[in-house]
């Protein structure tokens, strides 16, 4: 978490947006300018992304239907050296992928309603491992963002412009009780 000067100087240049749940305060970092990218650039925009946050081993998707979620978590799993055909996990929850020694897991929280049920469906297992994670639709289960926030946590909101583009809007989440 940044010290109170540094999110001082932050909030200020419009870098840091906050909201309030319950009573913990969420702080999303701002961390890039937005991204506008065609489709063929994808595979370009996902090496861009993990050699700007290589720190990173847990990236959370957010955006419409069709706004290129999987389409990034694909390009992400060439860039890492994934071999095999990476298919979106939306019936089986999760697919588990491997690059090299390293695991890669793919995850789309679509059909959850509760954390619980991401317990029972042996998904917190996976987030919470130290292996890369890829997670669609992390907004289904608004507490789990408690449970991930931290300097490994990227977040990538996906809009659909026109023209086929997308615009990925990136950032790192903090929370503090």
């Amino acid at each position: 978490m940044p010290n109170l000067e540094a999110r001082q100087v932050l909030f200020a240049h419009g870098l840091v947006a906050w909201c309030k749940q319950a009573d913990y305060l969420y702080y999303l970092m701002l961390a890039v300018p937005p991204i506008a990218f065609s489709l063929d650039q994808t595979d370009q925009t996902a090496r861009a992304l993990l050699d700007a946050w290589p720190q990173a081993r847990l990236w959370l998707l957010e955006g419409a239907l069709g706004a290129g979620k999987t389409t990034l978590v694909q390009a992400f799993c060439r860039v890492l050296g994934v071999q095999t055909d990476v298919a979106s996990p939306t019936f089986s929850l999760a697919h588990t992928y491997h690059a090299g020694a390293q695991r890669v897991h793919h995850i789309d929280l679509y059909r959850l309603d509760s954390l619980q049920e991401a317990q029972d469906a042996g998904m917190l297992e996976l987030i919470f491992s130290t292996d890369m994670c890829f997670v669609e639709w992390p907004s289904r289960l608004p507490d789990l963002l408690l449970e991930v926030a931290g300097p490994t946590t990227v977040s990538v909101l996906l809009d659909i412009l026109p023209e086929g583009k997308r615009l990925a809007q990136i950032s790192t989440i903090y929370a503090q009780a």
